[in-house]
């Protein structure tokens, strides 16, 4: 069964996307679209969460980890090419 906080967070994120849509369009950095695959998976992480409350819970349950394995990959992915174009800006500077 699925607990309160779990169907909570999934609103939040669900709630959260066009804002996040809106505001991704304006913003221009590099890894941006790893950042947006980090969202994702996090946002798959939160309906598989809920997800495994009804069906398949120990496969729903493994595929949630997946998800926020990858969200966490994706994100250090994302950070290390920021980091990266940010330094060589300030070396051409």
């Amino acid at each position: 069964m699925f607990q309160e906080s779990e169907i909570i967070d999934l609103m939040l994120v669900v709630f959260m996307m066009p804002m996040l849509v809106i505001g991704i369009r304006s913003v221009e950095i590099s890894g941006k679209r790893w950042f947006i695959a980090s969202y994702w998976a996090i946002v798959c992480g939160f309906v598989l969460t809920v997800v495994e409350g009804y069906v398949a819970t120990v496969v729903m349950n493994d595929l949630e980890h997946v998800a926020y394995a990858l969200g966490g990959i994706f994100l250090a992915i994302a950070t290390g090419t920021l980091l990266r174009d940010i330094r060589r800006q300030a070396e051409v500077s």
